[in-house]
């Protein structure tokens, strides 16, 4: 029987290490991805909010090399200061508003996710962001009832929403920095501007209008992805970026719901496609694709990779939907 590929890639809890190759990685991400943390002290306290369970954050890793290749996080429980520009979208004849919502305060968002270019592809992606599921099946009640992922709108080349520069240009009447800022230093300025809790957008042009919900070219695989794993529009934007809010109830997302525990029984060479997420069931998140059947053989690289031997509990879930 011939031996199997390994791996090409791990993802693993992010740890005090990652902070300074993590700055060179998200340098990389470029414009419209302004929840990456952009300084190693920022990222300092990203693994240390990982580490206390608020935002387990996760790295993927090249087996061969070491290098850290990728990003991607998760809040457990969104504050309320989170969702201050999270609006409900309401089309009408002739125009659309929106009305800002703390619908989704509390709930666990899927955030922060960046690939670098060349490794895109080869299921890379998959295991960053699917990855993150086995850690909220290893520990659900550190997690809320409902997930939620805002995926990223469609963005000019300056990497700002065309809505968002509409809307401050023609609504607001200021420029969409100044705007972003007192959004920041004030949660209450965007209730200030509206008239009955709405955001009417009839002088901001039909084409652009159009855009809300819309997702960014490079995201439409992701939305894809997910939407495979569970998640469903729920008709709510973030007003910076216009791109639409997905959701599904914790417990129905597909790993969470089909994934299942089972200790190593045997480490074993074997030629089978590696079709499963497999993950540590239990401490700091170590996942990887790989061959591992219902008795418990796994095969010898994906146990390699996650550290596992004979009597180590793992969880492993298909890769995809059947």
């Amino acid at each position: 029987m011939s031996t199997p590929l390994p791996p090409k890639t791990l993802l693993r809890a992010i740890a005090p290490g990652d902070a300074s190759p993590l700055v060179e990685l998200i340098r990389q991400a470029g414009p419209g991805l302004a929840t990456l943390p952009q300084t190693v002290e920022q990222l300092e306290s990203v693994i240390a909010l990982s580490e206390s369970g608020a935002r387990p954050t996760f790295v993927l890793e090249r087996v061969d090399t070491k290098g850290v290749v990728g990003l991607s996080s998760i809040i457990a429980h969104l504050p309320d200061a989170a969702h201050t520009v999270t609006c409900e979208v309401e089309h009408l004849e002739h125009t659309s508003r929106l009305r800002p919502d703390a619908k989704f305060v509390g709930a666990t968002e899927l955030c922060t996710l960046f690939l670098t270019p060349e490794m895109r592809g080869g299921g890379n992606g998959r295991l960053l962001s699917l990855g993150r599921f086995l850690d909220i099946a290893n520990r659900p009640d550190n997690f809320a009832e409902t997930l939620i992922v805002e995926l990223r709108g469609v963005l000019d080349e300056e990497g700002v929403s065309p809505v968002w520069r509409a809307v401050c240009d023609q609504v607001f009447k200021i420029d969409h920095v100044t705007a972003h800022r007192r959004l920041r230093e004030d949660p209450g300025y965007l209730a200030s501007l509206l008239d009955d809790g709405w955001l009417d957008l009839k002088a901001v042009p039909k084409p652009v209008r159009e855009l809300l919900g819309r997702v960014h070219q490079n995201t439409e695989p992701a939305r894809r992805l997910l939407e495979g794993e569970g998640f469903a529009d729920t008709g709510y934007v973030d007003l910076l970026d216009a791109g639409p809010v997905l959701a599904c109830p914790r417990d129905d997302a597909r790993i969470v719901r089909e994934s299942v525990v089972v200790e190593v029984t045997a480490v074993v060479d074997t030629d089978a496609a590696r079709d499963m997420l497999i993950g540590t069931a239990a401490g700091p998140l170590r996942c990887c694709r790989g061959v591992i059947d219902p008795e418990g053989r796994l095969a010898e690289p994906a146990a390699r990779a996650l550290g596992a031997g004979v009597g180590d509990r793992v969880r492993y879930a298909a890769l995809k939907p059947s």
